[in-house]
Protein backbone atom coordinates (compact mmCIF):
# COMPACT_ATOMS: atom_id res chain seq x y z
CA UNK A 1 0.00 0.00 0.00
CA UNK A 2 2.68 2.38 0.89
CA UNK A 3 4.55 1.70 -2.32
CA UNK A 4 1.40 2.29 -4.41
CA UNK A 5 0.81 5.57 -2.65
CA UNK A 6 4.27 6.69 -3.57
CA UNK A 7 3.74 5.70 -7.18
CA UNK A 8 0.43 7.65 -7.36
CA UNK A 9 2.02 10.72 -5.91
CA UNK A 10 4.87 10.51 -8.39
CA UNK A 11 2.45 10.11 -11.29
CA UNK A 12 0.44 13.15 -10.20
CA UNK A 13 3.65 15.17 -10.00
CA UNK A 14 4.65 14.16 -13.52
CA UNK A 15 1.19 15.07 -14.87
CA UNK A 16 1.34 18.50 -13.22
CA UNK A 17 4.78 19.15 -14.73
CA UNK A 18 3.57 18.18 -18.19
CA UNK A 19 0.53 20.48 -17.89
CA UNK A 20 2.80 23.34 -16.82
CA UNK A 21 5.10 22.80 -19.78
CA UNK A 22 2.06 22.69 -22.13
CA UNK A 23 0.82 26.02 -20.74
CA UNK A 24 4.24 27.60 -21.21
CA UNK A 25 4.32 26.32 -24.77
CA UNK A 26 0.94 27.93 -25.51
CA UNK A 27 2.10 31.25 -24.06
CA UNK A 28 5.31 31.21 -26.07
CA UNK A 29 3.31 30.61 -29.28
CA UNK A 30 0.95 33.47 -28.61
CA UNK A 31 -1.82 31.30 -27.31
CA UNK A 32 -4.93 30.21 -29.12
CA UNK A 33 -5.36 27.84 -32.00
CA UNK A 34 -4.89 28.07 -35.70
CA UNK A 35 -1.55 26.35 -35.79
CA UNK A 36 0.30 29.41 -37.15
CA UNK A 37 3.44 30.67 -35.51
CA UNK A 38 3.94 34.35 -34.68
CA UNK A 39 6.57 36.47 -33.03
CA UNK A 40 6.18 37.44 -29.43
CA UNK A 41 7.07 41.06 -30.46
CA UNK A 42 4.13 43.46 -31.16
CA UNK A 43 3.34 43.98 -34.86
CA UNK A 44 3.36 47.57 -36.26
CA UNK A 45 -0.09 49.04 -37.07
CA UNK A 46 -1.05 49.88 -40.69
CA UNK A 47 -0.93 53.74 -40.86
CA UNK A 48 -3.05 55.65 -43.38
CA UNK A 49 -1.04 57.80 -45.85
CA UNK A 50 -1.20 61.55 -45.10
CA UNK A 51 -4.03 63.36 -46.87
CA UNK A 52 -2.82 65.43 -49.86
CA UNK A 53 -3.14 69.17 -49.34
CA UNK A 54 -5.64 70.86 -51.67
CA UNK A 55 -4.12 73.22 -54.26
CA UNK A 56 -5.92 75.51 -56.70
CA UNK A 57 -5.58 77.76 -59.72
CA UNK A 58 -7.56 81.01 -59.64
CA UNK A 59 -7.79 84.34 -61.43
CA UNK A 60 -10.05 86.73 -63.34
CA UNK A 61 -11.66 85.98 -66.69
CA UNK A 62 -12.51 89.27 -68.40
CA UNK A 63 -12.80 90.98 -71.75
CA UNK A 64 -13.62 94.43 -70.36
CA UNK A 65 -16.73 93.06 -68.70
CA UNK A 66 -16.49 89.92 -66.56
CA UNK A 67 -16.86 86.73 -68.57
CA UNK A 68 -20.07 84.85 -67.79
CA UNK A 69 -19.64 81.14 -68.31
CA UNK A 70 -17.33 78.32 -67.27
CA UNK A 71 -13.62 77.59 -66.92
CA UNK A 72 -12.22 74.25 -68.05
CA UNK A 73 -8.76 72.92 -67.24
CA UNK A 74 -6.39 70.27 -68.55
CA UNK A 75 -3.10 69.28 -67.03
CA UNK A 76 0.19 68.69 -68.83
CA UNK A 77 -0.77 65.17 -69.87
CA UNK A 78 -4.20 66.19 -71.12
CA UNK A 79 -6.38 65.11 -68.20
CA UNK A 80 -9.72 66.89 -68.14
CA UNK A 81 -10.91 67.88 -64.72
CA UNK A 82 -14.45 66.88 -63.88
CA UNK A 83 -14.64 69.80 -61.45
CA UNK A 84 -15.15 72.41 -64.17
CA UNK A 85 -16.20 75.61 -62.42
CA UNK A 86 -18.61 78.45 -63.06
CA UNK A 87 -17.16 81.94 -63.32
CA UNK A 88 -18.54 84.18 -60.58
CA UNK A 89 -20.38 87.43 -61.41
CA UNK A 90 -17.22 89.49 -60.81
CA UNK A 91 -15.22 87.37 -63.26
CA UNK A 92 -13.24 85.38 -60.72
CA UNK A 93 -12.84 81.61 -60.71
CA UNK A 94 -11.08 78.99 -58.59
CA UNK A 95 -10.48 75.42 -59.71
CA UNK A 96 -9.03 72.50 -57.74
CA UNK A 97 -5.87 71.01 -59.28
CA UNK A 98 -4.97 68.63 -56.47
CA UNK A 99 -3.28 65.53 -57.86
CA UNK A 100 -2.82 66.97 -61.36
CA UNK A 101 0.44 67.63 -63.17
CA UNK A 102 1.44 71.20 -64.05
CA UNK A 103 1.41 73.16 -66.26
CA UNK A 104 -2.35 73.62 -66.47
CA UNK A 105 -4.08 74.68 -69.69
CA UNK A 106 -7.20 76.82 -69.24
CA UNK A 107 -10.22 77.63 -71.39
CA UNK A 108 -12.88 80.19 -70.47
CA UNK A 109 -16.08 79.50 -72.38
CA UNK A 110 -18.55 82.40 -72.24
CA UNK A 111 -22.27 81.86 -72.56
CA UNK A 112 -21.89 84.00 -75.69
CA UNK A 113 -18.78 85.02 -77.57
CA UNK A 114 -15.47 83.38 -78.35
CA UNK A 115 -13.46 81.15 -76.06
CA UNK A 116 -10.36 82.54 -74.36
CA UNK A 117 -7.29 80.55 -73.38
CA UNK A 118 -4.60 80.84 -70.75
CA UNK A 119 -2.00 78.82 -68.86
CA UNK A 120 -0.89 78.30 -65.28
CA UNK A 121 2.63 76.99 -64.79
CA UNK A 122 1.61 75.74 -61.35
CA UNK A 123 -0.92 76.36 -58.59
CA UNK A 124 -1.64 80.05 -58.04
CA UNK A 125 -2.88 82.90 -60.23
CA UNK A 126 -3.72 82.62 -63.94
CA UNK A 127 -5.90 85.31 -65.48
CA UNK A 128 -7.82 84.63 -68.69
CA UNK A 129 -8.22 87.50 -71.14
CA UNK A 130 -7.53 88.50 -74.76
CA UNK A 131 -3.80 88.96 -74.09
CA UNK A 132 -3.37 85.55 -72.42
CA UNK A 133 -5.17 84.17 -75.47
CA UNK A 134 -2.46 85.69 -77.66
CA UNK A 135 0.30 84.56 -75.29
CA UNK A 136 -0.76 80.91 -75.50
CA UNK A 137 -0.67 81.01 -79.30
CA UNK A 138 2.61 82.94 -79.38
CA UNK A 139 4.35 80.60 -76.94
CA UNK A 140 4.00 77.69 -79.39
CA UNK A 141 3.85 79.80 -82.59
CA UNK A 142 0.46 78.43 -83.64
CA UNK A 143 -2.27 80.35 -85.43
CA UNK A 144 -5.02 79.26 -83.05
CA UNK A 145 -4.56 79.05 -79.25
CA UNK A 146 -7.22 76.32 -79.21
CA UNK A 147 -4.64 74.00 -80.81
CA UNK A 148 -2.55 74.20 -77.64
CA UNK A 149 -5.47 73.57 -75.30
CA UNK A 150 -6.89 70.72 -77.37
CA UNK A 151 -3.57 68.86 -77.51
CA UNK A 152 -1.25 70.03 -74.72
CA UNK A 153 0.88 66.92 -75.05
CA UNK A 154 1.94 68.05 -78.52
CA UNK A 155 2.29 71.72 -77.50
CA UNK A 156 3.97 71.74 -74.08
CA UNK A 157 4.59 75.30 -72.88
CA UNK A 158 7.68 75.91 -70.76
CA UNK A 159 8.24 78.59 -68.15
CA UNK A 160 10.84 80.31 -70.33
CA UNK A 161 8.47 80.37 -73.30
CA UNK A 162 5.58 81.94 -71.42
CA UNK A 163 7.87 84.45 -69.68
CA UNK A 164 9.26 85.57 -73.04
CA UNK A 165 5.95 86.05 -74.84
CA UNK A 166 4.37 87.90 -71.91
CA UNK A 167 7.36 90.27 -71.90
CA UNK A 168 7.21 90.65 -75.70
CA UNK A 169 3.50 91.48 -75.67
CA UNK A 170 3.99 94.04 -72.90
CA UNK A 171 6.79 95.65 -74.92
CA UNK A 172 4.63 95.64 -78.02
CA UNK A 173 1.79 97.36 -76.19
CA UNK A 174 3.64 99.52 -73.70
CA UNK A 175 2.43 102.83 -75.17
CA UNK A 176 -1.14 101.65 -74.91
CA UNK A 177 -0.76 100.04 -71.48
CA UNK A 178 1.06 103.07 -70.09
CA UNK A 179 -1.77 105.34 -71.21
CA UNK A 180 -4.20 103.31 -69.10
CA UNK A 181 -1.79 102.85 -66.20
CA UNK A 182 -1.97 99.14 -66.95
CA UNK A 183 1.56 98.02 -67.83
CA UNK A 184 1.28 94.95 -65.61
CA UNK A 185 1.70 91.23 -66.04
CA UNK A 186 -1.67 90.45 -67.62
CA UNK A 187 -1.27 86.74 -66.82
CA UNK A 188 -0.21 86.81 -63.18
CA UNK A 189 -0.97 90.21 -61.64
CA UNK A 190 -4.17 90.88 -59.75
CA UNK A 191 -6.76 93.02 -61.49
CA UNK A 192 -10.50 93.53 -61.36
CA UNK A 193 -13.16 93.48 -64.05
CA UNK A 194 -14.26 96.99 -63.10
CA UNK A 195 -13.56 99.00 -66.29
CA UNK A 196 -10.33 100.50 -64.96
CA UNK A 197 -6.67 99.84 -65.71
CA UNK A 198 -6.10 96.65 -67.67
CA UNK A 199 -9.82 95.95 -67.81
CA UNK A 200 -10.37 99.36 -69.44
CA UNK A 201 -7.84 98.38 -72.12
CA UNK A 202 -10.04 95.39 -72.93
CA UNK A 203 -13.07 97.71 -73.00
CA UNK A 204 -11.47 100.02 -75.55
CA UNK A 205 -9.29 97.73 -77.68
CA UNK A 206 -10.34 94.56 -79.47
CA UNK A 207 -7.57 91.96 -79.83
CA UNK A 208 -8.61 90.03 -82.91
CA UNK A 209 -6.74 86.79 -83.79
CA UNK A 210 -7.40 85.41 -87.26
CA UNK A 211 -7.06 81.71 -86.52
CA UNK A 212 -6.65 80.85 -90.20
CA UNK A 213 -3.75 83.20 -90.93
CA UNK A 214 -2.36 83.98 -87.47
CA UNK A 215 -2.76 87.71 -88.10
CA UNK A 216 -3.44 89.73 -84.95
CA UNK A 217 -5.16 93.10 -85.20
CA UNK A 218 -5.61 95.66 -82.42
CA UNK A 219 -8.73 97.71 -83.13
CA UNK A 220 -10.12 100.80 -81.42
CA UNK A 221 -13.59 99.71 -80.28
CA UNK A 222 -15.01 103.25 -80.58
CA UNK A 223 -13.72 104.24 -84.01
CA UNK A 224 -13.02 100.89 -85.63
CA UNK A 225 -9.54 102.16 -86.53
CA UNK A 226 -6.68 99.68 -86.58
CA UNK A 227 -4.12 100.66 -83.95
CA UNK A 228 -1.60 98.11 -85.14
CA UNK A 229 -1.01 94.58 -86.32
CA UNK A 230 1.24 91.64 -85.57
CA UNK A 231 0.95 87.86 -85.84
CA UNK A 232 0.82 85.01 -83.38
CA UNK A 233 4.58 84.56 -83.72
CA UNK A 234 5.09 88.23 -82.74
CA UNK A 235 7.68 88.61 -85.50
CA UNK A 236 5.86 90.84 -88.00
CA UNK A 237 4.67 93.97 -86.25
CA UNK A 238 3.40 96.94 -88.20
CA UNK A 239 1.83 100.24 -87.32
CA UNK A 240 -0.58 102.10 -89.56
CA UNK A 241 1.39 104.30 -91.95
CA UNK A 242 -1.04 107.16 -91.46
CA UNK A 243 -2.66 107.93 -88.13
CA UNK A 244 -5.63 110.25 -88.43
CA UNK A 245 -7.47 112.25 -85.80
CA UNK A 246 -10.19 114.84 -86.01
CA UNK A 247 -12.31 116.53 -83.38
CA UNK A 248 -15.69 118.22 -83.14
CA UNK A 249 -17.08 121.65 -82.32
CA UNK A 250 -13.92 123.55 -81.46
CA UNK A 251 -14.67 127.27 -81.62
CA UNK A 252 -11.24 128.57 -80.76
CA UNK A 253 -8.26 129.80 -82.71
CA UNK A 254 -5.89 128.23 -80.16
CA UNK A 255 -6.30 124.46 -79.82
CA UNK A 256 -3.73 121.92 -78.62
CA UNK A 257 -3.57 118.36 -79.86
CA UNK A 258 -1.16 115.76 -78.55
CA UNK A 259 0.32 113.22 -80.94
CA UNK A 260 1.79 110.15 -79.26
CA UNK A 261 5.05 108.81 -80.64
CA UNK A 262 4.66 105.32 -82.10
CA UNK A 263 7.61 103.05 -82.82
CA UNK A 264 7.33 100.15 -85.19
CA UNK A 265 7.75 97.69 -82.32
CA UNK A 266 4.96 99.29 -80.32
CA UNK A 267 1.22 99.51 -80.66
CA UNK A 268 -0.71 102.08 -78.69
CA UNK A 269 -3.18 104.90 -78.57
CA UNK A 270 -1.47 106.69 -81.37
CA UNK A 271 -3.14 110.06 -81.35
CA UNK A 272 -5.55 111.60 -78.92
CA UNK A 273 -6.74 115.14 -78.69
CA UNK A 274 -7.68 117.77 -76.13
CA UNK A 275 -10.23 119.21 -75.94
CA UNK A 276 -12.54 116.62 -77.44
CA UNK A 277 -13.61 118.41 -80.56
CA UNK A 278 -13.40 118.57 -84.30
CA UNK A 279 -11.09 121.13 -85.86
CA UNK A 280 -12.31 122.33 -89.23
CA UNK A 281 -10.50 124.77 -91.53
CA UNK A 282 -11.23 126.72 -94.62
CA UNK A 283 -8.74 125.88 -97.32
CA UNK A 284 -7.52 129.47 -97.28
CA UNK A 285 -7.02 129.65 -93.52
CA UNK A 286 -3.72 127.75 -93.23
CA UNK A 287 -0.63 129.66 -94.19
CA UNK A 288 2.14 127.66 -92.52
CA UNK A 289 2.77 124.22 -91.02
CA UNK A 290 6.12 123.67 -89.30
CA UNK A 291 7.66 121.21 -86.89
CA UNK A 292 10.50 121.83 -84.47
CA UNK A 293 11.52 119.15 -82.03
CA UNK A 294 8.26 117.83 -80.68
CA UNK A 295 6.15 120.94 -81.42
CA UNK A 296 4.13 121.26 -84.61
CA UNK A 297 2.88 124.77 -85.30
CA UNK A 298 0.02 125.47 -87.69
CA UNK A 299 -0.54 129.12 -88.57
CA UNK A 300 -3.36 130.67 -90.51
CA UNK A 301 -5.58 133.66 -91.09
CA UNK A 302 -9.28 133.05 -91.74
CA UNK A 303 -11.64 131.23 -89.40
CA UNK A 304 -12.28 127.93 -87.68
CA UNK A 305 -15.54 126.05 -88.27
CA UNK A 306 -16.40 128.03 -91.36
CA UNK A 307 -18.43 126.73 -94.26
CA UNK A 308 -15.71 124.44 -95.59
CA UNK A 309 -15.48 121.63 -93.06
CA UNK A 310 -13.89 118.21 -92.94
CA UNK A 311 -10.17 118.83 -92.55
CA UNK A 312 -8.24 116.42 -90.33
CA UNK A 313 -4.70 116.00 -89.05
CA UNK A 314 -2.57 113.05 -90.09
CA UNK A 315 0.70 112.17 -88.39
CA UNK A 316 2.98 110.31 -90.80
CA UNK A 317 5.74 108.11 -89.39
CA UNK A 318 8.47 108.31 -92.01
CA UNK A 319 10.39 105.14 -91.22
CA UNK A 320 10.20 102.09 -89.02
CA UNK A 321 12.65 103.27 -86.39
CA UNK A 322 11.21 105.96 -86.35
CA UNK A 323 13.42 109.00 -86.10
CA UNK A 324 11.30 111.41 -88.08
CA UNK A 325 7.70 112.40 -88.66
CA UNK A 326 5.63 114.91 -90.59
CA UNK A 327 2.11 116.30 -90.32
CA UNK A 328 -0.52 116.45 -93.03
CA UNK A 329 -3.73 118.47 -92.94
CA UNK A 330 -6.04 117.32 -95.68
CA UNK A 331 -9.58 117.00 -96.89
CA UNK A 332 -11.16 114.73 -99.47
CA UNK A 333 -11.39 116.75 -102.67
CA UNK A 334 -9.56 119.67 -101.09
CA UNK A 335 -6.00 120.93 -100.80
CA UNK A 336 -3.52 119.25 -98.45
CA UNK A 337 -0.91 120.86 -96.26
CA UNK A 338 2.14 118.78 -95.42
CA UNK A 339 5.24 119.42 -93.36
CA UNK A 340 8.62 118.28 -94.54
CA UNK A 341 9.95 115.27 -92.67
CA UNK A 342 11.54 116.47 -89.45
CA UNK A 343 13.74 114.68 -86.90
CA UNK A 344 12.11 113.50 -83.70
CA UNK A 345 13.97 114.99 -80.77
CA UNK A 346 11.61 114.01 -77.99
CA UNK A 347 10.56 110.36 -78.01
CA UNK A 348 8.95 110.27 -74.59
CA UNK A 349 6.81 113.37 -74.32
CA UNK A 350 4.65 113.05 -77.40
CA UNK A 351 3.96 115.96 -79.73
CA UNK A 352 2.03 119.16 -79.23
CA UNK A 353 0.15 120.63 -82.15
CA UNK A 354 -0.44 124.35 -81.76
CA UNK A 355 -2.94 126.17 -83.92
CA UNK A 356 -2.31 129.92 -84.03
Amino acid sequence: MKKGFINNKRAKYIVMMLMGLWALTLFACGGGGGGSSSSSEPQPSQEQPPQQEKVTVSGVAATGAPVTGKVYLKDSIGNDVDRTVDITPDGTYTIDVTGLTAPFYLCAEPTSGKKLYSIAMGPGTANINPLTDLAVAAAKKVKDPADVYNDPGSHPITQDEINKVVADIRTLLDNLLDKYGANVNFLLDEFHADHTGLDKVFDDVDVNINTLTGKVTFVDEDTGNTLGETNTELDETTDPVELVVSGEGVNSSDVSLKLINVRSSKIGQVIYYEPMGRVDFRSTSITEVSISGNVVTIKGTGTVNDIEEGYSFTAVINDSNPDAMSVVISKDGGPSYTTASQPITNTTGGYTVEIK
